[in-house]
């Protein structure tokens, strides 16, 4: 049996926004380790006790785990249920931005309102996503309505 993915436009375009957010959580991850694990990475600072299982192994293990860990969760919001799906990807956009704007705050030295100004951006693309796909799809029933009604007419 072949698994189908969806062809619903709110999921496909949300689900690059998630993966995007998901990557930038990754990145700051390893931009925020300190000096020492560079050359032994039990020094590896994380709280996340499951991420950190990955991260003490070395940053190209964290890497490729965070890879398949993208590519599995963007795989099954596309396969499972509309909902489903919808759920897993907004899931994925609040937990990975919460743990990419504790780096941000915590050891970058970002302020709230610039922590605040990322999560903005992130709305924003959301919000473009979702505004894009419900316009394609307006416009492709307007679209066979005048097809259906140009027939009706003729």
């Amino acid at each position: 049996m072949r698994l189908k993915l969806t062809q619903d436009k709110i999921i496909c375009r949300l689900r690059w926004v998630a993966a995007s957010v998901i990557l930038l959580d990754g990145g700051c991850t390893l931009l925020g380790q300190p000096l020492e694990f560079w050359s032994d990475p039990r020094y590896a600072s994380e709280y996340n006790s499951f991420v950190r299982l990955f991260l003490v192994q070395g940053w190209q293990v964290f890497t490729i785990m965070g890879l398949l860990y993208t590519i599995a969760a963007i795989s099954i919001a596309s396969i499972v249920p509309r909902r489903a799906g919808l759920l897993i990807l907004f899931t994925l956009l609040l937990c990975h931005f919460s743990g990419a704007s504790t780096w941000m705050i915590w050891y970058f030295g970002f302020t709230e309102l610039q922590s605040d100004l990322v999560g903005m951006c992130i709305a924003i693309l959301v919000t473009v996503a979702i505004g894009e796909a419900k316009q394609a799809k307006d416009k492709a029933a307007e679209s066979e309505y005048q097809a259906k009604r140009r027939e009706i007419l003729s």
